[in-house]
């Protein structure tokens, strides 16, 4: 049953739904010319964070692994990379410069990777990786499409890719040249893998999440706690081939260096690139309020967050630790001659009830409680809003209410882009709108999934 429209969707006998759409689909456009034909033109690219990743592939190129987490090392090849320009930057960009460096503080195996684009210059490798990221973004949608969202009415199908380009930190990808849309196509497969019952190939893509370590742990507590025993068995041996495989080009102790680089970059506040009350995440939240006495409290209150959401996550898996009868009933007396495939059907997450509201529990908390997440980051909401919607869009009222969240969040993420003054004592209200929305999506699918549980009797399976 596909949601009808209702007197929440219709205002003056008018469908609402289809306005908004509209509304979507010009605001993407209008500011990508905005970012394409004004910013870009005057300003350049060359200060952009694709910079920080074209120095990593550079230092990689000229196998000076021993400096590729060295920061002052950095500067000197961002100079080069920029004809000097970076070492006096003008006044609007004080604040990323302020150091005199935008640091590269990912996975030595991804700087591996880019090396090829090390040798043109820096815009003509942001235009080879803007390509690429339009390519993500295409395989993104057709991912979702082939798993979800083709089942949708065309109402919902247009308004769903609407609000995915309106989204605004996707404006923020496609100038700033990330890595997000990557992150988020291999999101995508290990989502969609697990959930079509392809263990081993789910925990290949898990693996490769280790290029943003922060994004991988409360996934792994899922499949660790949810057991899933092949996904992880998968996901460690593919982790050791991706380590020894960099170790053997690079020397083992790179990822020692990477680790401590880490560990100092969480303390860096207004340098090297990081801006603690930028970030759309509580820490960015603890950085203004703490401001500036007690800055020592900011680290310690993040982690303790973190680890509470850690929490959450072990337990919302540990909710439901086998397949529910009404679930998997129909699915064994179709194979019920073929004990081999009704074992198999028994154990797919498609019949474990609420997976998808499950599996977005940990991909929504991943983004407020992370302690690194800056604006463009947030996109990645992108895929537990589609499980989440998906699995409520044939209740009656639900889809309507969160359709309506989800109309209120894509325009608080363009607020948020407007700052008015770029200091801490501004608090930044934008970034801490953000911050709220993203939590309350983390909020609204823990509900869900407790309300949906509370409704579905509970029928481990008997032990042989």
């Amino acid at each position: 049953m596909a949601p009808q429209t209702s007197s929440s969707t219709v205002l003056a006998g008018i469908d609402v739904r289809r306005q908004l759409t509209a509304v979507g689909f010009a605001l993407f456009f209008t500011f990508l010319g905005i970012a394409f034909f004004r910013d870009i033109p005057n300003d350049g690219v060359w200060w952009t964070d694709w910079m920080a990743f074209q120095t990593g592939a550079r230092i990689v190129a000229q196998g000076d692994f021993e400096h590729l987490y060295d920061l002052e090392a950095q500067k000197q090849y961002q100079a080069e990379l920029t004809d000097g320009r970076s070492l006096e930057p003008p006044k609007f960009l004080h604040g990323v410069f302020i150091s005199g460096v935008i640091g590269y503080y990912n996975a030595p195996s991804l700087a591996l990777i880019l090396v090829p684009l090390s040798y043109v210059s820096v815009e003509v490798g942001w235009g080879i990786w803007l390509g690429f990221n339009v390519l993500f973004l295409i395989l993104i949608f057709r991912i979702c499409w082939k798993n979800l969202v083709r089942i949708w009415t065309p109402a919902e199908q247009w308004a769903a890719l609407a609000g995915a380009l309106a989204f605004y930190p996707l404006i923020v990808i496609l100038h700033g040249g990330q890595l997000t849309l990557l992150i988020c196509l291999i999101l995508c497969c290990f989502v969609f893998s697990w959930r079509n019952n392809r263990p081993y190939l789910a925990g290949v893509y898990l693996a490769l999440l280790l290029i943003k370590p922060q994004l991988l742990i409360y996934l792994g507590l899922g499949v660790l706690f949810g057991r899933a025993w092949k996904v992880l068995l998968s996901t460690c041996l593919s982790t050791v081939v991706m380590v020894v495989a960099t170790s053997l080009v690079m020397g083992h102790r790179i990822w020692l260096d990477w680790f401590l680089l880490l560990r100092k970059a969480g303390n860096f506040q207004e340098e090297f690139g990081i801006i603690p009350w930028g970030m759309y995440n509580l820490r960015g939240f603890f950085y203004v309020v703490l401001y500036p006495d007690h800055l020592d409290w900011m680290n310690l209150l993040t982690n303790f967050c973190f680890l509470i959401g850690a929490c959450l996550v072990i337990w919302i898996w540990c909710q439901v630790p086998g397949p529910w009868r009404q679930n998997t009933s129909k699915l064994a007396d179709d194979v019920k001659d073929e004990p081999k495939a009704a074992t198999m059907a028994s154990n797919s997450p498609n019949s474990i009830p609420l997976f998808d509201l499950k599996i977005a529990v940990p991909l929504f908390l991943m983004l407020p409680l992370s302690p690194h997440l800056y604006r463009h980051t947030a996109y990645l909401a992108l895929i537990p809003a589609i499980l989440t919607y998906h699995q409520l869009r044939t209740l009656p009222k639900h889809p309507i209410i969160y359709g309506w969240y989800l109309v209120v969040s894509l325009f608080i993420f363009y607020i948020a882009s407007f700052k008015a003054v770029m200091t801490p004592e501004s608090l930044d209200v934008g970034a801490r709108l953000a911050t709220m929305i993203l939590l309350g999506h983390a909020s609204f699918t823990i509900k869900m999934f407790l309300d949906e549980r509370s409704k579905m009797k509970y029928t481990p399976l008997l032990e042989n």
